[in-house]
């Protein structure tokens, strides 16, 4: 066999051996991963964002309240816990106030929780509020799941407008976070201070 035949043998056994230890080595991400504390303007709760990079690129959050006497920093927070026993599903999903998707990998930059006027907590990524959650009522005011969905089934852009070009609709997208998330979050918390 030539050199030349050798080279191209290893131009297709090479990457097959890659993919091949990918596979075998991959372990998906048991728990979610912890970002970010903020203790309650109270000092009764801890307000904690966790995050979950694992899966296609499509990286989602979790904002969950925390009572005070537990450590946001060392719980074991299964990464699909909805989908686990219902009691482990009824724990968690009673201390989560806000959950948010990135679907299409829009707004993933700077995700952070902030408390604004001792008594709103938001969540941000990307620059744009998604996510009110009023501290003094205890109540989830304003969050979408997946706004890449919810802006895609929208009256405003429709789910057969798929000609458009991509900054096309990264641009009506970010108008569309603005006008459904961003702007009245901003509006709502303005107030407060």
């Amino acid at each position: 066999m030539s050199i030349l035949g050798i080279g191209c043998v290893w131009t297709i056994v090479l990457p097959v051996i890659l993919i091949l230890l990918f596979v075998l080595t991959f372990k998906p991400q048991e728990y979610l991963t912890f970002q970010e504390k903020l203790i309650s303007p109270y000092g009764t709760a801890w307000f904690a964002l966790y995050h979950n990079y694992s899966g296609i690129g499509d990286p989602d959050w979790h904002v969950l309240k925390i009572p005070v006497d537990e450590d946001p920093e060392s719980l074991k927070i299964p990464v699909a816990y909805e989908f686990t026993d219902p009691d482990m599903n009824d724990f968690w999903k009673n201390r989560m106030l806000m959950w948010n998707w990135s679907e299409a990998g829009n707004h993933v930059s700077n995700p952070h929780i902030e408390i604004i006027g001792r008594k709103y907590l938001v969540f941000i990524r990307g620059g744009y509020y998604h996510g009110l959650y009023d501290i003094d009522e205890d109540k989830t005011l304003i969050t979408d799941t997946s706004p890449w969905h919810s802006f895609v089934y929208s009256e405003e852009h429709g789910s057969t407008k798929l000609d458009l070009k991509l900054d096309q609709i990264d641009a009506q997208m970010d108008k569309w976070v603005e006008d459904t998330l961003h702007n009245p979050i901003k509006e709502i918390v303005e107030k407060a201070n």
